[in-house]
């Protein structure tokens, strides 16, 4: 029975009608599949079917799992249903390889040999939180891809991990990323050296970044302050000492030249005035 063109339009209005009507607003239930994967090898990639319900995720196939999984009561109910299903586990096994490893290797070859060294690679001096230890180390690594990196820290060449934390891989936005290591520590010696070496699958061979040099002069320096002190001070000593004397001698000099002159002239004065001789003595000048 075919009915009119005209009549399916009206019918079809009211049906949506009754959908905006009857419906809540804003609740959603969708899926999305998608693959995750390091390399274009199998064992490096991961298929995935997730179910939502309004933006939560309630089920999940995935094929490192290889069967339905649920997050809520809902989802565990369904999840019991689905795995029952043989067939239908066994096809969606197969997406791996038919939908994942096929776009992968057609579409992101280019994004998986892609190979950037880190831009930058700086050791700096932080405050410590407090506690048991008195210095702080932070290794900070910019502008590197993939996102797998290594942070070790050596004390004198050898890797220690205690009171050590980092920070996860750190997405720039751009496709690289960044991380920050911490090591708390407290000089065993003067001498210590203290590193933080970056591996990376773009570098051929580590990258070190020492701060034993600047740790032992700032050690030495704290440890001879004391002896600069005692130089400042006996320096300030005899400077004030040799200037009192240079000081006083420079008066006495000056006494000598002018004084013979003054009596000179006050020799040939005399017959001018008797009284210049009151006024005009070495003492005055």
């Amino acid at each position: 029975l075919k009915v009119p063109l005209l009549l399916k339009v009206p019918l079809l209005l009211k049906v949506l009608l009754m959908l905006c009507v009857l419906s809540p607003d804003g609740f959603k239930n969708y899926a999305a599949s998608y693959c995750e994967f390091n390399s274009s090898e199998m064992k490096d990639i991961e298929y995935i079917l997730s179910f939502y319900y309004n933006k939560d995720e309630y089920l999940r196939y995935s094929s490192s799992v290889g069967e339905f999984v649920g997050y809520t009561e809902l989802g565990v109910k369904n999840a019991e249903r689905l795995n029952r299903d043989t067939a239908q586990l066994a096809a969606l096994r197969a997406q791996k390889e038919r939908v994942c490893k096929n776009n992968i290797e057609k579409w992101d070859s280019g994004i998986l040999a892609k190979k950037v060294p880190p831009s930058d690679v700086t050791l700096s001096s932080v405050t410590p939180p407090g506690g048991k230890h008195t210095h702080m180390l932070m290794c900070s690594v910019y502008g590197f891809y993939p996102k797998h990196i290594s942070v070790k820290w050596l004390r004198d060449g050898k890797v220690t991990t205690s009171d050590v934390t980092s920070t996860e891989e750190l997405a720039d936005g751009d496709w690289y990323y960044q991380i920050h290591s911490h090591l708390e520590f407290t000089p065993s010696r003067s001498g210590e050296k203290v590193s933080c070496m970056v591996e990376h699958i773009s570098l051929s061979e580590p990258v070190i970044r020492d701060w034993g040099n600047y740790l032992s002069v700032c050690l030495t320096c704290l440890s001879l302050w004391p002896v600069f002190l005692s130089f400042y001070l006996f320096y300030i000593f005899i400077f004030d000492r040799q200037y009192n004397i240079c000081h006083h001698h420079k008066i006495e000099d000056i006494h000598i030249i002018h004084c013979p002159v003054l009596k000179q002239k006050h020799k040939t004065n005399t017959n001018k005035n008797k009284q210049t001789k009151k006024t005009t003595t070495c003492a005055s000048h």
